[in-house]
């Protein structure tokens, strides 16, 4: 199970965001906890990318691999841009 200490962990390191035969370089930029709800195991929390404006990569599951070599199936959603990067998040609830 993914811990938000995992992501703060890797902030501001290079993430790579592949599907098909597209793939983009991120940075961890943002990492939120949230309240847990009452009886929940698992941590609530939100993780904030950004990478290139182009290309726009679509809200769908991507592989990531992590500086550590780690690779994850990950739902990624597009939240705008933001200067001269997209934004991105993946929430965990």
């Amino acid at each position: 199970m993914l811990e938000p200490q995992y992501f703060k962990d890797h902030q501001e390191e290079p993430v790579s965001v592949k599907a098909d035969d597209v793939e983009i370089e991120a940075r961890i930029v943002e990492v939120t906890e949230m309240e847990r709800l009452e009886g929940q195991e698992r941590p609530r929390f939100s993780v904030v990318l950004e990478g290139p404006l182009e290309p726009l990569l679509d809200q769908r599951t991507y592989e990531f691999e992590f500086p550590d070599g780690q690779r994850h199936d990950l739902f990624m959603v597009p939240i705008g841009p933001k200067g001269e990067a997209m934004r991105y998040e993946l929430v965990f609830t």
